[in-house]
């Protein structure tokens, strides 16, 4: 029984996840709009699960998302807790939602593509 348990637990771990990035190049919101509404990789476009206009979702919604991102998570800047919650988002689920982001969700984008992204978010 432990052993099911352990090989449920490994198959449920992030191992596909993305490492965070230490650094990332200056966003473009604009360009990060165009991803937040196409398929990125083979997963479905952030804007299936996340709304902007304050209606529940799969997600959470993301109106006003700039303002609140940045005290999520005490000494966390919006800016590293929008990245963690991309290419880690295990470790950021947002109370009320389950984790059914994908863990492999960040591999699908380039630095430049999460740098976009990050910056429309925080522009909400």
């Amino acid at each position: 029984m432990i052993l099911l348990l352990l090989l449920a637990l490994a198959a449920c771990t992030p191992q596909d996840a993305r490492p965070i990035p230490t650094a990332l190049p200056a966003g473009d919101a604009a360009n990060g709009e165009v991803l937040f509404t196409s398929r990125i990789g083979n997963q479905v476009e952030c804007s299936s699960c996340h709304s902007l206009d304050g209606s529940r979702g799969t997600g959470p919604s993301l109106l006003g998302y700039g303002e609140v991102a940045g005290r999520r998570r005490s000494g966390m800047s919006a800016q590293e807790y929008t990245v963690r919650s991309i290419v880690q988002p295990g470790d950021v689920v947002v109370p009320g939602y389950s984790n059914i982001m994908p863990s492999n969700f960040g591999q699908h984008l380039s630095d430049q593509d999460l740098a976009d992204l990050v910056a429309y978010l925080l522009s909400q």
